[in-house]
């Protein structure tokens, strides 16, 4: 929610996916001409027990659990652009 919808206290998370969201669109707009998509993943919260306290109305059996990270690919052809 934190991506698409400010919520108190969280202001630096939600601008930092606000960022990455409008970065993502600015790129996309750039690189059309050349038909190369860009694309912006907004993953949802992590199962951690810090979410757990600080979120506590939040539906938890919805969230990644650390352990889950990393054991199945959820994207592919992923590259990692680098601004200089």
């Amino acid at each position: 929610a934190g991506a698409v919808k400010a919520a108190a206290g969280m202001g630096a998370y939600s601008a930092s996916k606000a960022g990455v969201a409008r970065l993502s669109e600015a790129l996309a707009d750039k690189l059309k001409a050349r038909e190369i998509t860009v694309n912006a993943v907004l993953p949802g919260n992590i199962d951690t027990l810090t979410n757990r306290v600080d979120m506590p109305d939040a539906d938890h059996a919805c969230r990644v659990t650390p352990q889950a990270l990393g054991k199945r690919p959820v994207a592919t052809g992923l590259t990692h652009v680098g601004l200089s």
